[in-house]
């Protein structure tokens, strides 16, 4: 496995790393959000307010493990802040 020590932001969120991340990510965040009991809304939100059918879209995808690239936004959970 590799570390992210020393990586640039631009190799950190390259296209690479964000299709090696996506899936796992959104899968676990999606585990996540149902133990806390999060509602779609309340994911959306913290995914970023992306269209409700682009969220669906990334959910299946996720979870049928099929290749998904998500921005690093979403990845980041930037809307936590």
């Amino acid at each position: 496995m590799r570390k992210s020590v020393g990586l640039s932001a631009k190799e950190e969120f390259s296209r690479e790393n964000r299709r090696r991340l996506s899936g796992p990510g959104l899968r676990t965040f999606l585990a996540a959000a149902n133990q806390w009991g999060l509602s779609e809304e309340q994911q959306i939100r913290i995914l970023g307010m992306p269209l409700h059918s682009v969220y669906q879209a990334w959910c299946r995808k996720a979870q049928s493990d099929r290749p998904l690239i998500l921005n690093a936004a979403p990845l980041c959970g930037s809307r936590l802040s």
